[in-house]
């Protein structure tokens, strides 16, 4: 008889007595159902093949695996179910090992699905013995193992990123087993310690560490009864292979990895983090003298100035910014006392929250109230809402009360609570709000006077002014005339797309020289005027100086437009009783919207007069005699 070919696949097709093989009991009926039930039914991947490898017969787990009816692989040899690899490792490997020792245990292969989808199995196979001493026929046992492998994989792939993390890791990073031998050292570590891994590992981490983390390491390494995780920020000390001392701070933790106990030692060099901390320190106080340089030499923020007039005002931010005292900005119309604010705020540790702005002046009586405070559902009519105020709104960060001196004496008393105490409560509302704001006030009134006639409280006049900044009117700077010119040119040429020469030493001498009763912001309008009108590259400022010498020749008495335009104001808010705004407002009769009027106050100069005086209703014109 020749040699069988089991499992060639050399025969596409061999169709043989389809029933199992019963090798361990007689063929009785009972046995034959039990067996094949047994064989059917088991949650394995059973198959039997006759001496050249062709299928016998295949359980219910085997074809539902692999996707066939019995019909379809009846007498097909079992390597058409194979990779190429798995054919060539059948042959191989397999089949001389059943051959000799007629089992074969534990091998691992990849099947080939209907679909074409591949199914990762482990064999173990039994072979029967013919007569002659050849192979009658093998019976294989199969477990997919397919989302084991994947596991596998996966898990293999999680450990090279873990390595790969811990590798870039910027800490020396040691991991040590229960014997105290290092099983880990990254790249960091091989820099601190002047080691590479591979003389480090299998050797004691003790030759790296002082003996002060012995008593670590047990904790988390033998005693289970500590915690598992201790942060030790400073004191320790380790040491490089050539024996030169590092302090370092460490965390140190323990692990189970596979039933074992582990040990992670983070380490980072103290006197490494010291010297950089020390570096930036001088870095960053070198750059804070110079930012200080620049600004008090030049300005500050948008503010323009390198008068000494000015110049002190810059000095009284820097040293006022970094507290959280109230501010109270005073100085004429058009000085730019927002500017100052703003410059308070930005400099402050609070210039990551809001700047809120209030004009007190720009609000009605009966507004102001609800606007700083907010108010409750239903407070008064028109409430249809809850709305949170101005002081909310700016909790953490800082409060502009713009015109303070123009609060009506109900609300004087509430803001002095809030700059007290820190609290307030919503119109209509009884729950006590909390609020942390630095308060910035600015105002263009005389409040010594105000406070010596009764129209404003004396304690919350002292409350505002734990810090005064005055700012000076233009007429006390004329030496800024020249960089405010330049600023204001640089500023529309961005803004209108044109260029403009420098501006000639007898224009600037001219400017300098008009005593600007509008203060810096008049000038402005001058400048956005002349940059609008200019057609060349030369700023024409002809219009201003025919204004200006008008103004000179004009006869004595005779009103300019904005004189007109003060007094028409001025008998309107007589008339209201100096009421902005709301039914019956100066606004309302003049046809112009509340906040419209308050510019045009600010910018002719008209202030509210102390109670019973007419003739202070405004200020005086330049012109007037």
């Amino acid at each position: 008889m020749t040699e069988p070919a089991l499992w060639s696949g050399d025969r596409s097709t061999r169709v043989a007595d389809l029933s199992p093989v019963l090798p361990l009991q007689p063929e009785t009926g009972e046995w034959r159902e039990r067996y094949h039930s047994l064989f059917d039914g088991a949650p394995v991947m059973i198959c039997t093949v006759d001496d050249e490898g062709c299928l016998v017969a295949a359980n219910g787990h085997w074809l539902e695996t692999l996707g066939y009816g019995w019909t379809e692989v009846a007498g097909r040899p079992v390597t058409d179910f194979l990779t190429v690899s798995g054919r060539q490792a059948v042959r191989a490997t397999t089949l001389p090992t059943l051959r000799t020792a007629g089992v074969v245990r534990g091998e691992e292969f990849q099947l080939v699905r209907r679909d074409g989808a591949p199914v990762e199995v482990l064999l173990s196979a039994t072979a029967r013995r013919a007569p002659n001493g050849g192979i009658d026929h093998a019976v294989a046992f199969l477990v997919d193992i397919t989302e084991r492998k994947r596991a596998e994989r996966a898990r293999r792939q999680v450990e090279s990123r873990l390595v790969r993390t811990l590798e870039a890791a910027m800490d020396a990073i040691v991991i040590v087993d229960a014997a105290r031998r290092v099983t880990f050292l990254n790249g960091a570590a091989e820099k601190m310690f002047g080691c590479a891994a591979r003389d480090a590992l299998g050797t004691r981490v003790d030759r790296f560490l002082a003996p002060e983390f012995e008593e670590l390491i047990r904790r988390n390494v033998t005693d289970r009864s500590q915690p598992s995780a201790v942060w030790v920020p400073a004191g320790l000390t380790a040491y490089r292979a050539d024996g030169e001392a590092l302090a370092v701070e460490a965390s140190v933790t323990g692990a189970e990895v596979d039933g074992e106990h582990h040990c992670t030692i983070i380490l980072r060099d103290v006197d490494e983090r010291h010297h950089a901390h020390a570096a930036l320190r001088k870095l960053g106080l070198e750059n804070v003298y110079l930012q200080e340089e620049i600004e008090m030499q030049h300005n500050l923020g948008d503010i323009v100035g390198p008068s000494v007039a000015m110049q002190r005002v810059f000095h009284d931010i820097q040293q006022v910014a970094g507290t959280d005292s109230t501010v109270l900005v005073t100085g004429e119309t058009g000085t730019g006392k927002e500017l100052v604010a703003r410059a308070i705020h930005g400099a402050s540790v609070r210039r990551q929250r809001v700047l809120v702005k209030v004009n007190c002046a720009a609000l009605a009586p009966t507004l102001i109230e609800s606007e700083l405070f907010g108010h409750e559902k239903g407070a008064f009519t028109g409430a249809s809402a809850r709305r949170i105020g101005r002081f909310e709104l700016a909790d953490g960060g800082s409060i502009f009360l713009d015109e303070v001196g123009d609060l009506p004496a109900e609300l004087q008393a509430k803001l002095l609570r809030v700059l007290q105490e820190g609290e307030l409560e919503r119109v209509g509302g009884t729950r006590t709000i909390r609020v942390d704001v630095r308060v910035i006030a600015a105002t263009n009134r005389d409040l010594d006077r105000a406070v010596a006639e009764g129209r404003f409280r004396a304690d919350l006049y002292y409350r505002l002014k734990v810090f005064p900044i005055r700012v000076p009117p233009l007429r006390e700077r004329r030496d800024d005339v020249p960089s405010l010119v330049r600023y204001f040119i640089e500023k529309y040429e961005a803004k209108l797309a044109k260029r403009f020469a420098p501006v000639s030493g007898e224009a600037l001498d001219a400017l300098a020289a008009y005593p600007w009763p509008g203060n810096v912001r008049e000038l402005e309008n001058v400048i956005e005027r002349a940059t609008i009108i200019s057609r060349g590259e030369v700023l024409d400022l002809r219009d201003w100086l025919r204004h200006r010498a008008g103004d000179v020749e004009r006869p004595r008495g005779t009103p300019t437009l904005d004189d007109v335009q003060r007094e028409h104001i001025v008998e309107v808010l007589d008339r209201t009783g100096w009421r902005v705004s709301g039914p019956d407002g100066a606004a309302e009769i003049l046809g112009i919207k509340p906040t419209t009027l308050a510019a045009r106050m600010k910018k002719l100069g008209i202030e509210r007069p102390p109670t019973g005086s007419r003739t202070q209703s405004r200020r005086s014109s330049p012109h007037d005699s």
